[in-house]
This record gives structure tokens, C-alpha cells and sequence, in this order.
């Protein structure tokens, strides 16, 4: 399982390189966390990080 910071740290990453060129070069590390991803950890997710995290997540669930 994918611990959060992993995860919070992956979506850092896509929003501060482009969405589009991590979702290209790093797909299934993507898709990974997504799908591994507890709805617990999510909740919590979800609660502490700022709109513009949300955003990048609503972008990589809707774009894979």
C-alpha cells in the first residue's frame, strides 16, 4: 500500500512539472497510486491539501 506522503508527493510533482508530461512519462506509477490508494488515505487527502492538489487529481482519475 502507498503510504500519503507518497502519494501527496507524487501529485506535487504533476502539478509542478505539467500534468500531461508526467501522465506520459510516468503512467503506471500513476495509475498505481490511484488504484492502490485507501479511501481512508483519499479522505484524508482529499481534507488536507489545497484546491489546486484536488484539481490535479480530478485531472489524473479523469485523464488515465
Amino acid at each position: 500500500m502507498i503510504n500519503k506522503i507518497s502519494v501527496t508527493g507524487n501529485i506535487s510533482k504533476i502539478i509542478k512539472n505539467g500534468v500531461v508530461s508526467i501522465l506520459l512519462a510516468r503512467h503506471e506509477e500513476i495509475q498505481k497510486v490511484l488504484t492502490n490508494m485507501d479511501s481512508l488515505v483519499f479522505r484524508s487527502l482529499v481534507i488536507t491539501q489545497s484546491l489546486q492538489v484536488l484539481k490535479a487529481v480530478h485531472i489524473c482519475l479523469f485523464s488515465i
